[in-house]
């Protein structure tokens, strides 16, 4: 459970930085996205594998 609540907000945090979302065309877009990162939190409550977006300056 953890580890979707915390892939959904980088996502939203990801879309809010490109000022469009995933797959959108947008004129007021300033970033593109690059694919994702793979990447281990350790917790009290064990592993969580996210994919944090990676982005690119147009």
């Amino acid at each position: 459970m953890g580890q979707l609540v915390l892939q959904r907000l980088m996502e939203a945090e990801a879309e809010s930085r490109c000022g469009a979302a995933r797959y959108e065309r947008s004129t007021e877009r300033v970033n593109q996205r690059n694919g994702y990162r793979d990447r281990a939190l350790e917790t009290r409550l064990g592993t969580l594998h996210l994919r944090p977006p990676r982005s690119a300056r147009i």
